[in-house]
């Protein structure tokens, strides 16, 4: 699939929710979501990588559990998000979701129990 389609897709999902997107990050690890604005801030989408975490923004305002107290979860069922509404989900972007879990878990979920971290 080419990244045009990625970045229509993207385009298209966010004109569907009214979401503002403003793709001026200068890497794709730049990029968050501002909920009470409904914006989000990407890297353009010119490659896989950019298109999931694309997403992964969006699914901060379309995924489940997104007014969590608890950022892991949040962070976890954005990515679910994500891989469910992508076009295509490659090895790849895989990777690229489960290191930026495994930082988020690292570091944001001492003490927390394994049920908040799964969205119960």
């Amino acid at each position: 699939m080419n990244i045009a389609a990625l970045r229509g897709h993207i385009e298209r999902l966010a004109a569907e929710h009214d979401i503002v997107v403003y793709a001026q990050a200068r890497r794709p690890a730049q990029a968050y979501a501002l909920r009470d604005a409904e914006e989000i801030f990407i890297a353009p989408v010119r490659s896989h990588i950019s298109y999931a975490v694309a997403l992964h923004e969006l699914g901060h305002f379309l995924g489940r559990y997104q007014t969590s107290r608890h950022t892991v979860v949040r962070e976890q069922w954005a990515w679910n998000w994500a891989r469910a509404s992508a076009l295509i989900w490659t090895p790849a972007m895989e990777r690229h979701a489960r290191k930026a879990m495994a930082y988020i878990w690292a570091t944001q979920s001492p003490g927390m129990s394994a049920s908040a971290k799964l969205g119960a």
